[in-house]
């Protein structure tokens, strides 16, 4: 089975039609695709199929467990410079889904990983302002608001290349 062909099995046992057992094992699945320096752009720009998955299962109104490994293979995703831009710019996807999931009234493991995320926002300054020539707007949520006192990082692993200099290591949500 080729890479395409286990993307498409993964986000049809992720869809909500899905028992959540079944629905817990593909996203898993799909996060640990994302390790694959290779496959994070694909499954970004796979907009009605994994990128559609992934973003539902973040919603509020999901499992938190959904919401965990969701938020896991987006910021995994995010690690790749290519995606920075789009997936910040993706105002009322993306971008509202770490928001919201970031707030103080979410459980611990999401909020912890959505304001984790929240520190690729620099990156997807950066990238915006290197793809349009101005600032990304800012977010609603000033850095006081996200992390009035910062949350331990999150089980990382080492991914290669990508992101940085050829060959820097950077990590990755296990």
């Amino acid at each position: 089975m080729n890479f395409q062909q286990r993307l498409n099995q993964h986000v049809r046992s992720a869809r909500e039609d899905q028992p959540v057992k079944m629905r817990v094992e593909a996203l898993g699945a799909l996060r640990n695709m994302t390790f694959a320096t290779d496959n994070e752009v694909h499954m970004w720009n796979d907009v009605q199929g994994c990128r559609a998955v992934v973003l539902r299962s973040a919603r509020e109104d999901q499992p938190e467990e959904l919401r965990v490994l969701a938020l896991k293979a987006l910021y995994n995703m995010a690690c790749a410079a290519d995606n920075q831009g789009p997936m910040w710019n993706d105002v009322q996807g993306c971008r509202a889904i770490v928001l919201r999931s970031a707030r103080e009234d979410q459980p611990e493991e999401v909020r912890v990983l959505a304001l984790f995320a929240q520190r690729y926002r620099n990156h997807f300054s950066k990238a915006h302002t290197r793809l349009v020539g101005v600032m990304a707007p800012s977010t609603d949520l000033t850095d006081d608001q996200m992390m009035p006192h910062a949350p331990a990082e999150p089980d990382v692993a080492e991914g290669m290349g990508g992101g940085g200099a050829k060959g820097s290591k950077r990590q990755r949500l296990a």
